[in-house]
């Protein structure tokens, strides 16, 4: 692919995924908007997510009533925005309350979990929990213990019906079931919107990201309005932009820029891939320079003071725009923070 081209993929990919000022989202909901829902397995890299992408944000801009948190795409834990709910589960649910089911009978739990059921939804329904919360209450009524292998799998078991809805802080609460919405208007809305946010793309790519079928995400991309071909398959919003990317970022674990398609290489060099992924499904917290990967970074030491330490492996962003996103990570978190020597 001619250098030329991949620059411009690579500019229009950073900025469908508002990591450029010039597509910055408003706000934590028009952020996971965006993105189709921001990764939130881990809840401190999802705030960081909405930090690179809303200009002025503050953590407490993630207690917004429209921001939920769930399962959705690759039986993976999401924040999204709360009118983005029921579309996104007419495709995602079913799926997903098969997995997890599946999941219970694995470990011999499911008929354990039904039996719970009702009382879990019944301790939700007086207010939030988070999930140990909600064990230690389980626990105090006497229900049978799910056990170590499946205690992990009861929240998402629980939401995955719709009955149960969390939020950014990490607790969870009863709901009222996402309303219905027909799966073909909801791929429609798919293919559209994985464009806006991901674009260019092509079926491949969404069916990486989302884990549906390729016939699905080839039908959700076949007739998304105005999109254009960008070549070798890729799909693009007609009038893409394609703004500078900014001299250095540092973007949280998981982020949905690594997460989006089918490979990395537009940002990350192939042969660099191993030192974003350690294993375990884990993705380092990554740092651009001029839209490129060129080391991973993380927070060492205790207390307020701490350090950044970073594994290079490409060429570094220039030392004065690196020493501004440091402080900024360090105001985001509330911790004072200086570059390991």
């Amino acid at each position: 692919m001619p250098a030329d081209r991949d620059e411009s993929l690579r500019r229009r990919r950073l900025a469908a995924q508002r990591l450029v000022p010039e597509t910055a989202a408003a706000d934590a909901a028009d952020a996971a908007r965006a993105v189709l829902g921001i990764q939130a397995q881990d809840l401190r890299a999802a705030g960081l997510a909405v930090r690179v992408r809303v200009p002025g944000a503050v953590p407490s801009d993630l207690a917004s009533t429209e921001l939920v948190r769930t399962w959705t795409v690759r039986g993976t834990a999401h924040l999204l925005a709360a009118d983005d709910l029921p579309w996104i589960d007419a495709l995602t649910g079913p799926r997903n309350r098969r997995r997890f089911d599946a999941l219970m009978k694995k470990r011999s739990n499911l008929e354990t979990a039904e039996a719970i059921r009702p009382a879990a939804l019944d301790l939700l329904a007086a207010g939030p929990l988070t999930r140990a919360e909600l064990l230690e209450r389980l626990d105090e009524r006497g229900l049978p213990s799910l056990g170590p292998h499946s205690v992990n799998v009861l929240i998402p078991w629980l939401t995955s019906t719709g009955e149960v809805i969390g939020a950014a802080d990490g607790s969870f609460r009863l709901a009222d079931p996402p309303a219905a919405v027909d799966p073909d208007e909801a791929l429609a809305t798919l293919g559209r919107r994985y464009l806006e946010g991901y674009g260019p793309a092509g079926p491949e790519d969404l069916a990486r990201w989302s884990g549906l079928p390729i016939t699905l995400c080839r039908r959700a991309l076949a007739d998304v309005p105005g999109a254009e071909d960008a070549g070798e398959g890729l799909l693009v919003p007609a009038g893409a932009p394609a703004p500078e990317p900014p001299p250095a970022l540092l973007l949280g674990a998981f982020d949905t820029s690594m997460l989006g398609w089918r490979d990395r290489d537009l940002l990350v060099r192939p042969s660099h891939g191993d030192r974003l992924l350690p294993g375990g499904g884990v993705i380092r917290a990554v740092v651009l320079a001029s839209g490129r990967a060129a080391g991973t970074w993380k927070i060492e030491g205790s207390g307020r003071r701490r350090r950044v330490a970073f594994d290079w492996f490409a060429r570094r962003p220039p030392a004065s725009a690196l020493a501004a996103e440091i402080a900024a990570v360090g105001e985001w978190l509330g911790l004072e923070l200086e570059p390991a020597s």
